[in-house]
């Protein structure tokens, strides 16, 4: 299947070398072989005191969703001041044309839950047959 893949960089701005362990905070909606369409490597790793590391980071998605793909990982270091989150999002499509809203607020996506079964599905407008009735007109003059 398609892939993409990006880097991240991590920074060691202390003066001692330091681990870090990239740690799930969810379970993101798994390939149908049962993986994550996540990768990321090293997921542990020493890095040098002043020195960076480049982490790279795959989406290997396995099938189309109407939903985006979405990923949360700490980056755990021992004896850390500040927390560190790692937010991934991707998409698939199975076709190659598509349009994506600008905006979270405008994004359907984003606005329906995931565990909607027909997330296209539209509301019946059609009132209730008990809503219905006649209103007799009078009839004009013959």
């Amino acid at each position: 299947g398609d892939r993409t893949e990006f880097t991240v960089t991590l920074h060691n701005s202390s003066i001692f070398p330091l681990t870090y362990r990239l740690e799930p905070l969810d379970n993101p909606h798994a390939n149908f072989n049962q993986q994550s369409p996540f990768i990321l490597s090293p997921a542990e790793a020493e890095v040098p005191a002043g020195a960076d590391l480049q982490v790279r980071i795959e989406f290997r998605p396995d099938h189309a969703r109407v939903w985006p793909y979405h990923h949360r990982c700490r980056v755990n270091v021992p004896n850390q001041v500040k927390e560190h989150i790692l937010s991934l999002t991707g998409r698939c499509h199975a076709r190659q044309l598509y349009a994506v809203a600008a905006e979270d607020s405008c994004d359907a996506s984003c606005q329906v839950p995931e565990d909607v079964q027909d997330p296209f599905h539209l509301p019946d407008a059609t009132p209730p047959p008990a809503a219905l009735h006649a209103v007799p007109q009078p009839r004009p003059p013959v």
